[in-house]
């Protein structure tokens, strides 16, 4: 800010009249001896240097200042032009940029008293409602005029048409004509006074709710991915929490609506489109983590293979790196596991093989077999490499010896039972170890559990062992099972968990979704015992009786083309074929009603329903 010390009335065209006392506002600099400013009134235009002294003792260089500022401005316009040229979406370090622009420009301003052409118009608001500086005009005589006569500025008409050129980005909406013109009288300017609009002050444009939020694709798995990082929540309840949060902005915040639409979208998409992107999964955390446990496990197994001697002291941190192992495997995304699981030919996976044959802490083989039945459940393949690898052996030979230790039992029994549960033909060397010997002593323990602490747990563990095991062998022949079961004659506690299995209509071998040879483990049990007669004195009289009903019942509620119906029939067939039913003959008027209702059946889907029961009622008639 500028005062006048003389008065000064110049004559040439664009000069400002001075009255001593007057206060300017300093815009440019034209050359050394006049600078444009300007006044109180709003009126711009040149004034004499010679004619100003600052307010304040101000003693900066203008020029210098305003060579500062306006480099400033080309920058945060440089700013601006980047930004319009992607939609007028300014990245972060963009706005980073252009903050600390406006601050350093306004650090200028506050230490210079001096304004910029681009804040022109604000500082002339701020200053029309001034006080007149009641300054003493000073009584000396006025410093003779510039040598130099006034220079004659530019016509209004190119400098309007320069400014908005210079503005045309973010024009400004203009005044209507009438309101302009009745500014104009009430300021009473004259016809020599030029008047130059003021560039709007540069700032991040705002976002109106009309102009479209564009996401960022993969927005969804980085919530997912922060989330489980720092909550330690597991996938899916990540999953369930960032789906509740987005959906309650959604309805809560319209303004947010469109971009939380995009949002869900890509939360409901990003499982297939990542898990097919391997190397991200194996660049995500839980990937890298999964890695550097499996590596450490790694070392730890292969310097336990060179050792002659007992050493314990990485027992902890072994045991802490399994139990990790075991955390990720049950809360990561399954994808993320199954990409890092599969590399080189599952060779993690064989490797945890042969840790678990040479170790023998019953702590970590435990914890062996916990993270192996995690491992079960992310694919088939994983099934297949264990069922190919000296696992089952292992698990067999903890089975027997583990004759005290019901827990350990347990496990290894349950893990092994998920590996049998797919009904895949089994490596020939398997039974070596997984014979006639072991069948018998896993039915010799189901038999004798019933009068033990863990009686039941133990039935519950070994039952569906013994079904998953039998649904590998095609012919009656080469069956281990039923051989074991035609040397026994019977066995109660078998016999009966069966009944009661078949009359829940529990598969307990259905533990994954995966493709099976076998439909249902208990079926094809019942099946391979009445295929023969050696096996078929396996039930009670009583039992036979219930299953005579349960089989009826099936054949009742079960509809045409099902696949459990030509099951049940096929049962029926083998129980009328092999068993002592002449004995008894229970409820042989309802099975005749009902196979004869079936062989009527003119359905494409009971055609072999149909040739089932002819059989029946031709060989069976007898019963009838």
């Amino acid at each position: 800010m500028y005062r006048s010390v003389y008065n000064y009335k110049g004559k040439d065209r664009g000069v400002l009249p001075v009255r001593a006392g007057e206060q300017f506002t300093f815009i440019e600099q034209h050359d050394a001896n006049w600078w444009k400013m300007r006044s109180q009134t709003g009126s711009v235009g040149l004034v004499p240097t010679c004619y100003l002294e600052p307010v304040h003792n101000d003693t900066v260089n203008p020029g210098e200042t305003q060579a500062v500022l306006e480099s400033v401005d080309r920058a945060i316009e440089a700013i601006h032009s980047q930004a319009a040229k992607t939609g007028e979406i300014y990245t972060h370090e963009q706005r980073t940029n252009l903050r600390k622009l406006l601050e350093h420009r306004k650090h200028l301003q506050d230490q210079s008293g001096k304004i910029s052409p681009i804040k022109e118009s604000q500082s002339s608001q701020l200053h029309h409602g001034g006080v007149q500086s009641k300054a003493s005009v000073p009584t000396q005589d006025p410093p003779a005029q510039p040598r130099r006569p006034a220079p004659t500025l530019p016509p209004e008409k190119d400098k309007k048409e320069k400014k908005k050129e210079s503005t045309k980005r973010r024009p400004a909406p203009a005044a209507p004509a009438a309101a302009s013109q009745q500014a104009n009288k009430m300021k009473g300017e004259s016809s020599s006074e030029i008047k130059e609009p003021s560039p709007p002050l540069p700032a991040v444009p705002q976002r109106t709710d009309l102009e479209p939020v564009k996401i960022r694709a993969g927005i969804a798995a980085e919530l997912l991915e922060l989330l489980r990082i720092n909550t330690g929540l597991s996938y899916d309840k990540s999953y369930v929490a960032v789906h509740t949060v987005v959906s309650h902005l959604q309805q809560c915040v319209p303004a947010t609506s469109e971009a939380m639409t995009q949002i869900i979208q890509d939360l409901a998409n990003q499982r297939e489109s990542r898990s097919e992107d391997e190397d991200a999964l194996l660049q995500s955390h839980d990937g890298q983590q999964l890695i550097r446990i499996l590596d450490e496990l790694t070392e730890h197994k292969e310097d336990s293979q060179q050792r002659t001697w007992a050493v314990h002291e990485d027992e902890g941190i072994i045991c802490k790196l399994l139990k990790e192992l075991l955390s990720i495997l049950l809360d990561a995304d399954p994808s993320v596991c199954r990409a890092v699981l599969k590399q080189d030919d599952y060779e993690y996976v064989n490797m945890l093989v042969v840790y678990f044959q040479m170790e023998e802490r019953r702590s970590l083989r435990q914890q062996l077999v916990e993270v192996f039945g995690c491992m079960c459940g992310l694919e088939k393949e994983i099934l297949s490499e264990l069922l190919c690898s000296v696992l089952p052996t292992e698990l067999a030979i903890e089975i027997m010896n583990k004759k005290h230790d019901v827990l350990m039992q347990c496990h290894c029994a349950l893990l092994l039972t998920m590996i049998f549960s797919t009904g895949e033909s089994v490596p020939f060397t398997l039974y070596d170890q997984v014979n006639d010997g072991f069948v018998d002593f896993i039915i010799d323990v189901i038999e004798s559990a019933g009068s033990g602490e863990h009686g039941e747990e133990v039935v519950d563990a070994l039952v569906p062992l013994i079904l998953a095991f039998n649904q590998h062998f095609v012919d009656f022949q080469s069956n281990i099972v039923m051989r074991v079961l035609a040397s026994r004659g019977t066995a109660k506690t078998l016999s009966e968990k069966i009944m009661l299995l078949i009359n829940r209509e529990e598969d307990p071998t259905a533990m994954f979704q995966y493709p099976r040879a076998c439909p249902d483990s208990v079926l094809k049990f019942l099946t391979d015992i009445f295929s023969s007669q050696d096996t078929s004195e396996f039930f009670y009289t009583s039992d036979m009786m219930i299953l005579i009903e349960i089989v009826l019942r099936q054949l009742v509620d079960l509809s045409p083309g099902a696949g459990m119906r030509t099951e049940y029939i096929s049962l029926l067939h083998q129980i009328l074929m092999n068993s002592n039913y002449s004995e008894h003959k229970h409820q042989a008027d309802e099975l005749l009603f009902c196979l004869k209702r079936i062989s009527k059946e003119e359905d494409k889907e009971s055609e072999q329903d149909r040739l089932i029961v002819q059989e029946i009622l031709k060989h069976s008639a007898k019963y009838f």
